[in-house]
């Protein structure tokens, strides 16, 4: 729309509104009012060339008012002007809450005046709809002291409304999309004024010129949050795509909820308010059932029963309420920053590289390439930053000597091998050291600041941080917290043309497979660990490695077989032990063979992927015995066989590096005290004991 329509369309509204036809005019204002949502343009800039920009947006403010004194139907004009409802989903892939005309047949005793649809650029199916002089559509109450459910905001004057009429302190939105058609709003008051970039100031009312002069529009210049404040209303975002919230966000929305003057709203007011109102109901009136909260939600209409079952998560929210008698029962904490880590980087993998457990998948994942990018790997490292974090890796176990920060506790116990030489760094068990470790950096950094160099913050919600870590991974440390960081752009790969993700499409997608992940994998023992391997495990290694973990666990179970390597212990008839989720398996195997490490470590992360796997090597010889270096028990074979170990993708504990006599590492006399040693390979009780001491604190 040019300016010379805009200027034809208001002075046509003008002459409607001398004429008396009311409804007509306020049509033609709405368009107007409305041209940035159809035109994706700065309606600030539309007006005509001969008038003072402050004396058209008067004009049309004046003739917006006069015209809304009228009741009367949505024109066909208008109608007609309206974008059609879009899909259920938006273009960075941002869950809304359904088509925009369903379910109106829903009984007036669960919804007030406004059983309709109302989002941006969309049209109400309520032809009385008025987003400035009545309340957003499916407004009503919610039990508590005066709060209430809605869809979308529609203007500034609305939100006053619901302050002035209903006692409104508090809002949360919990849809990003519903931003979306906010603003520009002649009826929010701009102060100081402004005048558009290249518009000549009005000597009479002043201003500051430039491009500022929208104070907000869409998500990239959210308006909601500028309208609470300027009716100092308390305002909080907690955006919700097709589930529900974090603990602690649900913890955050019920503590508002037990204030009072409270409004929870999203674009629609039907699936995510719906999943919150219904969870609110449960947990604060315990004559409600499941079934009856659910049957409640769904008279909003909304996703509930379509095919698919597009709302299943939001459904297992709602079920995971918790009776006031629960609560006081519950005793679970958050998940560990270990089990954090590795569900974020299991969601990483899987948008970066289509990592998933199938085993062909997830060994291919390891060596692909990005033909645009060069990005390597299961992660996709760019490969100028694979040799950099290398040495960054290198450098920080030296820094974490006597370091108990989340990074050296986490990452760095003693004896922890650095990353050589450099250029191996594209290796899958480098792979995993560097991206454990970069993540770490960004979390750590993160977790006490919303955006890169900002001032501290309390401590924030971890499902957050996670997403300004996906932001990092994706965009760099410097776009978070930016408008960049929530931007819909999406760029294509010269060589391949290929449009990849935009970076807040990446982040909410790489946080939500996240949340299902840590979900699914929350099921791990902490109180068990399990300990297998070959006839060491039998001997004196398997005692002393036992009585260690029962320090730490509190129940420890061992199981070993004499002559056994690897592959035994992904037989079928093994799988069982995993099944039991132990929080750690520690395996000894390799001194009859190592073939098919890997794949054990693999089927064991498959049925168990938060089980801390160790994998120990076969030892040493006893220098003192007649098959010292030997055929298969040579140094040459065992220290082969280490290596091979090393590669399967576990926590590698290297015997030969522990074992240490006189300061010579690898190396130890049996002197016979034990029968273990008849064979030379098999540890002795002191030395078996030495070794176990010297990985204690590695194992955890």
């Amino acid at each position: 729309m040019n300016i010379k329509s805009l200027h034809r369309i208001l002075k046509l509204a003008t002459e409607l509104s001398k004429m008396g036809l009311k409804k007509e005019a306020l049509s033609l204002t709405n368009i107007l009012k409305k041209s940035a949502s159809l035109s994706g343009e700065n309606p600030y800039m539309f007006y005509p060339e001969k008038e003072s920009y402050f004396e058209f947006l008067e004009r049309l403010r004046q003739l917006s008012e006069e015209s809304a004194q009228s009741d009367g139907e949505m024109s066909s004009y208008e109608a007609s002007a309206s974008p059609p409802s879009g899909s259920s989903e938006t273009p960075d892939g941002d869950s809304t809450d359904g088509e925009a005309n369903q379910n109106f047949n829903a009984p007036r005793d669960y919804i007030s005046n406004n059983p309709y649809v109302y989002s941006g650029g969309r049209r109400s199916a309520n032809p009385d709809y008025d987003s400035e002089n009545t309340e957003p559509d499916r407004f009503t109450s919610i039990p508590g002291n005066n709060n209430y459910r809605s869809g979308k905001i529609g203007s500034y004057n609305q939100l006053k409304l619901l302050k002035e009429r209903h006692n409104i302190k508090t809002v949360i939105n919990l849809a990003k999309d519903s931003l979306d058609g906010q603003g520009p709003d002649i009826s929010f008051p701009i102060n100081p004024p402004c005048t558009p970039k290249g518009i000549p100031i009005d000597p009479e009312i002043g201003g500051t010129p430039g491009p500022d002069c929208i104070p907000c529009e869409g998500r990239s210049k959210p308006c909601e949050p500028l309208w609470a404040e300027k009716l100092d209303l308390k305002y909080i975002t907690i955006y919700l795509g097709s589930r529900g919230p974090s603990d602690s966000k649900w913890s955050e929305i019920k503590r508002e909820l037990e204030s009072g003057g409270t409004l929870i709203h999203c674009t629609h007011g039907v699936d995510r308010t719906g999943a919150i109102a219904a969870r609110w109901r449960l947990e604060v009136d315990p004559s409600v059932t499941y079934e009856e909260a659910l049957e409640y939600t769904k008279h909003f209409g909304g996703q509930w029963d379509n095919d698919g079952d597009p709302n299943k998560r939001l459904r297992e929210f709602i079920e995971k309420s918790e009776k006031p008698s629960d609560v006081a029962r519950k005793t679970s904490s958050s998940s560990s920053y270990g089990a954090q880590l590795g569900s974020f980087m299991e969601a990483i993998g899987s948008k970066e590289s289509s990592y998933t457990r199938n085993e062909a998948a997830a060994e291919k994942s390891w060596t692909i390439a990005n033909i645009d990018t060069g990005a390597f790997g299961r992660w996709q490292i760019l490969p100028e930053n694979g040799p950099r974090w290398a040495k960054q890796y290198n450098r920080q176990i030296r820094d974490c000597d006597g370091d108990s920060s989340l990074m050296c506790r986490e990452l760095f116990g003693p004896g922890t091998e650095e990353i050589s030489p450099i250029s191996d760094w594209k290796k899958r068990e480098n792979q995993t050291k560097i991206v454990q470790f970069k993540m770490t950096y960004y979390y750590d950094y993160f977790k006490n600041r919303t955006k890169w160099k900002g001032e501290l913050v309390p401590d924030r919600d971890p499902d957050d941080i996670w997403y300004d870590v996906a932001v990092s991974w994706y965009a760099g440390k410097g776009r978070v917290g930016t408008p960049a960081a929530t931007s819909t752009h999406k760029q294509v790969g010269k060589k391949s043309g290929v449009a990849y993700s935009s970076i807040s499409g990446y982040a909410n997608k790489v946080v939500s497979d996240y949340q299902d992940l840590l979900s699914e994998n929350s099921s791990v023992n902490e109180n068990l660990a399990l300990v297998i391997g070959d006839s060491q495990v039998g001997g004196s290694l398997g005692e002393a490695i036992a009585e260690n973990l029962r320090s730490k666990f509190s129940d420890v179970k061992v199981d070993f077989k004499n002559g056994s390597g690897p592959s035994l212990w992904y037989e079928e008839s093994k799988l069982e032990l995993y099944r039991a989720m132990p929080a750690v398996v520690f395996i000894s195997l390799g001194g009859n063979n190592a073939n098919g490490a890997s794949t054990l470590v693999s089927k064991i992360r498959d049925i168990s992927p938060q089980s801390r796997i160790y994998f120990s090597g076969p030892p040493p010889g006893a220098i003192d015995h007649p098959n010292y270096n030997s055929g298969n028990n040579s140094v040459e074979n065992r220290s082969s066989r280490n290596e091979t170990i090393r590669g399967a993708g576990a926590i590698f504990l290297d015997p030969f590096k522990y074992i240490v006599t006189d300061g010579k590492p690898g190396y130890y006399n049996s002197n016979y005290e034990d029968p273990d040693t008849r064979y030379g390979v098999h540890l002795p009780r002191t030395v078996a004991q030495h070794y176990v001491d010297q990985i204690s604190g590695m194992v955890v």
